[in-house]
């Protein structure tokens, strides 16, 4: 395919949560966040998916995070029927 609309998104440690683009490199360490993004791609048009990854050992804090955003997603497909507006 082609290339998406936007650079490639990769991120890890401290900019792990950027969501854009970020020159320079360093090496993951034992416990440390990735985060990138791909995309299926059209004619310059995409379609992105995006992840960040632990390598390392989940703290109380990443779990509450995924805890509420997993509980908010779920509340939102229990919403998404026939007749629900948003």
């Amino acid at each position: 395919g082609d290339y998406p609309a936007n650079e490639y998104i990769i991120g890890s440690g401290a900019d792990a949560l950027l969501c854009r683009y970020k020159a320079g490199r360093r090496k993951l360490t034992k416990n440390d966040q990735l985060t990138l993004e791909w995309a299926g791609v059209f004619h310059h048009y995409h379609a992105p998916m995006m992840r960040t990854v632990l390598t390392g050992k989940v703290s109380k804090r990443h779990q509450e995070l995924f805890d509420a955003a997993r509980a908010a997603l779920l509340a939102v497909e229990k919403a998404m029927t026939p007749g629900n507006s948003f």
